[in-house]
């Protein structure tokens, strides 16, 4: 299920990374399509022949107070949950609407951040101070997490 939120957050560092503005699109559609051909992408990857020794692992030593045919051991799939999947769902649309409540300040230095650049080039590239562009961060931070700012 971590692996799963992961692929979740480079779909949405994508889309964020990718969104232009100019093109008048919708923006969480944009990231809700990124986002699910992440998550199909790396489902497709993972069923793939080159995981299934993953897939069907078993121990070679028996771990001490269980049977030989516990299947409790092995992992549960999660990739076919419909309740996971309406979670990471659930998930998506949050953090969709909470980048939808940055600034645009907020929204371009986290965009640039995510691209790789540094707060340096940020502060360049957005004609800001060094401070304004830390202070833009943390504040956006604070709000994808879902706490209060100030």
């Amino acid at each position: 299920s971590e692996d799963v939120f992961q692929e979740l957050r480079i779909g949405l560092f994508k889309a964020i990374r990718d969104y232009k503005a100019d093109k008048n699109l919708d923006f969480k559609g944009f990231a809700e399509i990124c986002v699910e051909r992440q998550i199909f992408s790396a489902i497709k990857c993972a069923a793939g022949p080159k995981h299934t020794p993953l897939h069907n692992y078993s121990f070679l030593e028996t771990p001490e107070n269980s049977s030989e045919n516990d299947k409790s051991l092995r992992p549960p799939n999660t990739v076919n949950d419909p309740l996971r999947k309406l979670i990471l769902k659930e998930e998506l649309v949050t953090v969709l609407l909470r980048i939808k409540d940055l600034s645009i300040i907020e929204r371009r230095a986290f965009r640039l951040l995510m691209q790789g650049d540094s707060y340096q080039d940020i502060a360049v590239k957005m004609q800001l101070s060094h401070k304004s562009i830390d202070n833009a961060l943390q504040r956006a931070r604070l709000k994808l997490k879902g706490e209060k700012t100030n």
